[in-house]
């Protein structure tokens, strides 16, 4: 087993653990899951946030078709 030290920006720690991860599922790498996870949690977050927006009238909701073309 080799062990490898890497410099990221915090902007782009979540993006590259994410993908990492996803490349190889057996790499194990400390504190990723917690990371992953916090990042995860920011996400649901916003989404509460825009959902409320969009209750409150301060922000127009997606179509779906839109939505769904954009995927």
């Amino acid at each position: 087993m080799r062990t490898f030290t890497l410099k990221i920006k915090d902007n782009k720690t979540a993006l590259f653990l994410e993908a990492l991860i996803g490349i190889i599922p057996s790499i194990e790498i400390e504190g990723a899951k917690k990371r992953v996870e916090s990042k995860l949690l920011e996400e649901l977050k916003e989404a509460v946030k825009e959902m409320k927006e969009i209750k409150a009238g301060k922000r127009t909701a997606q179509d779906a078709e839109d939505f769904l073309n954009e995927l």
